[in-house]
């Protein structure tokens, strides 16, 4: 079962019917949900209401009550006069789209690669379809060019981007915090962004330390014992100290290891974002690399810069730098990629910078993983019905495309024919 699969009308009718306070299973389990779903027995379907409800709470006029969270799920209450009927960022299928269908996908790129092509339709098709928004201009604040995956101005700002007004609030903490390190527009509007996946992948595990010592205990087995925190967009500092630039964890996890001791993981996301392809060289990268010559190999060193990897360089280089400096706190640490599993370029290029590694370095202090590895991680670990709408939504926005897989068919086969008859 799917987001889109959601009665909007049977939602309204529960609630209209339910006291003010409520769990989620009192919702899903009214009569008129159970009506309007054939496929209720599905074993998402709880936690697809769950999701409905949150991605829609503020035009439903829901307050969040975590305190009174029970086996029965999240529980909300309403705490204002709101229409029952969502807009926006709704998630619906009956109700009628505010345009004619079918659903405005919005323009593309001819300049695309072949993945960069297919989530960009993805992303586009989600917006549309799921979020139930018109698209917006960008890629920058300045553009004025329409993309399908570009959120509006306005649903940018109220948070459309990100999965949970949870998400959205860890995103928005963090942008006062420190913009120099996140590109506010990008984070609020590109859906196509691996700025905002690494938000909603890890946003809600920054705020729980027991959800993401649990999470990510199965993701990592047999070696987190307990999180200490998990930070987004985060560079230690300062960074004289470092390795004097700008380089940075797109998400940082600082844990305790089951075997004891003090340890981090230190995560690059990417979705379809290419690696900077800029060559950067210093001796501070040079002071690090060669007091850890375990790590790499010996006839490598002309090489590591190379503008393929030069960004997976500098990333082990600064947890390479975090693990050593005098007076860590930390006896181990590791960087890691987490791409999606269709993304043949960050292959690639994870394959050939860790062909400059020794087998032991390789091991111990760099890896990666697929969306599809951790989002299945995830789920197994997860044990609330919010927790379980969240990781689902997730999957559905980036690691599974067989949502939009019919329409994209479509779409190639249409572009084919108009090519063969222009021919």
């Amino acid at each position: 079962m799917q987001l889109t699969d959601i009665d909007a009308r049977a939602v309204a009718t529960a609630l209209a019917e339910l006291n003010a306070r409520f769990h989620t299973r009192e919702v899903s389990e009214h009569r008129a949900m159970l009506a309007a779903h054939s496929d209720a027995t599905d074993g998402n379907y709880h936690a697809m209401v769950g999701s409905y409800l949150s991605q829609n709470r503020t035009h439903l006029g829901l307050c969040l009550l975590p305190e009174y969270e029970s086996s029965r799920g999240a529980c909300s209450e309403r705490t204002a006069s709101a229409p029952l009927r969502p807009s926006g960022a709704a998630v619906m299928a009956t109700p009628p789209l505010p345009w004619s269908e079918p659903a405005d996908l919005g323009p593309q790129c001819d300049d695309d690669g072949a993945f960069t092509a297919r989530m960009r339709f993805h992303q586009s098709f989600y917006r549309a379809n799921v979020l139930r928004v018109a698209s917006g201009t960008g890629p920058t604040g300045g553009s004025s060019r329409r993309y399908g995956n570009i959120l509006t101005r306005e649903d940018g700002a109220t948070g459309r981007n990100f999965l949970t007004p949870e998400i959205h609030e860890v995103a928005e903490r963090r942008v006062r915090e420190s913009s120099d390190r996140v590109d506010p527009f990008r984070l609020m509007h590109n859906m196509l962004s691996s700025q905002p996946m690494c938000f909603n992948l890890f946003g809600p595990l920054a705020v729980d330390r027991d959800r993401a010592g649990r999470l990510l205990a199965a993701l990592f087995p047999g070696e987190i014992a307990r999180v200490h925190e998990v930070k987004i967009e985060y560079a230690p500092s300062p960074a004289s100290e470092y390795l004097a630039d700008r380089t940075s964890f797109d998400a940082f996890i600082d844990y305790e290891r089951d075997t004891g001791g003090r340890a981090f993981i230190a995560v690059e996301t990417k979705l379809t974002d290419s690696f900077s392809p800029e060559r950067h060289d210093k001796p501070a990268y040079r002071r690090w690399m060669n007091g850890a010559r375990t790590i790499w190999r010996d006839d490598v060193d002309e090489r590591v810069a190379d503008s393929s990897h030069n960004q997976l360089w500098r990333n082990h280089l600064l947890a390479t730098a975090l693990r050593d400096r005098p007076g860590s706190p930390y006896v181990a640490g590791r960087s890691v990629v987490v791409r999606h599993p269709l993304d043949e370029s960050g292959a690639s290029a994870v394959a050939g910078y860790r062909a400059l590694l020794r087998e032991g370095g390789r091991e111990s202090t760099f890896g990666e993983l697929t969306l599809d590895v951790v989002v299945d991680a995830f789920e197994e670990a997860a044990m609330r019905d919010d927790e379980r709408a969240w990781i689902a939504s997730f999957r559905a926005r980036y690691a599974s495309m067989e949502s939009s897989e019919a329409a994209w068919l479509e779409r190639q086969a249409s572009r084919r024919i108009l090519l063969g008859g222009a021919g």
